[in-house]
């Protein structure tokens, strides 16, 4: 199984600093199929949330 997931997933490390990290639960969980040609398939995805633009 491989995630790939959004840049701005996770959480900043230090409060008060300028991070683009706003927990963003947008991911594509990607699982090996059984056939024989090795290839992959979507298990999962979740979609970007929509966040308030600070100003």
């Amino acid at each position: 199984m491989q995630e790939i997931v959004c840049g701005r997933a996770g959480k900043a490390f230090v409060e008060n600093t300028k991070s683009c990290r706003c927990e963003c639960p947008a991911l594509i969980r990607l699982q090996r199929s059984n056939s024989m040609d090795n290839g992959w398939y979507i298990a999962d995805k979740r979609c970007h949330t929509k966040v308030s633009s600070r100003k």
